[in-house]
């Protein structure tokens, strides 16, 4: 599974990094012979809060799907590819 974080740094203090969003992008190919292709499960969602404590967790906003992405293209494409799956387009 590949996971995407978005961080915001502060004036560029990676010390006060905060996680503000995330992607999952699941393997689901059935095959576990196939290595050209692969299908995948996208989520993208925001952290927030998870209790009255200061934990916080993702939580899903929209999901999607990949199928059949080439293995041999670079990360970025299917990033690509899992973005227009849940609806962003550039």
């Amino acid at each position: 599974m590949l996971v995407i974080k978005v961080e915001v740094w502060p004036f560029g203090r990676e010390h006060r990094a905060k996680e503000i969003a995330r992607m999952h992008i699941a393997n689901i190919t059935p095959d576990e012979d196939e290595v050209v292709h692969g299908d995948y499960s996208v989520a993208i969602g925001e952290m927030v809060p998870m209790c009255s404590c200061s934990e916080i967790g993702f939580k899903p906003r929209s999901t999607g799907r990949v199928d059949a992405h080439p293995r041999k293209l670079p990360v970025w494409s299917l990033v690509a590819k899992a973005l227009r799956s849940v609806g962003f387009s550039a």
